[in-house]
């Protein structure tokens, strides 16, 4: 599933994916925002493609819209090349509207 989203007032798209365990920011998105937070631990994400990825630092309490609703979550960086973002199980547990 894809979103249609705003995320801190940049237009993005957002990939719903269960499969994934967090819930993930690009890079290039990030950079617009700040501050970024450093993980505890470092962590290493296996993508769909199968490639391992290493996560250092996330974004907390991270604003974002979709069609009118407002949602806050905490994005760990990854350098991803299709999406804006990615809402994984993370999100489905902690499931906030604003």
């Amino acid at each position: 599933l894809k979103l249609a989203a705003s995320i801190h007032n940049y237009k993005s798209v957002i990939l719903v994916d269960f499969g994934s365990s967090h819930n993930f920011i690009s890079e290039h998105l990030a950079s617009q925002i700040t501050p970024w937070t450093p993980l505890p631990h470092s962590m290493t994400v296996r993508v769909a493609d199968g490639a391992a990825l290493r996560c250092t630092h996330e974004i907390v309490n991270c604003s974002w819209s979709v069609q009118g609703s407002l949602f806050t979550t905490t994005f760990k960086i990854l350098p991803l090349d299709c999406y804006d973002a990615i809402l994984g199980m993370e999100w489905l547990e902690s499931f906030s509207p604003m």
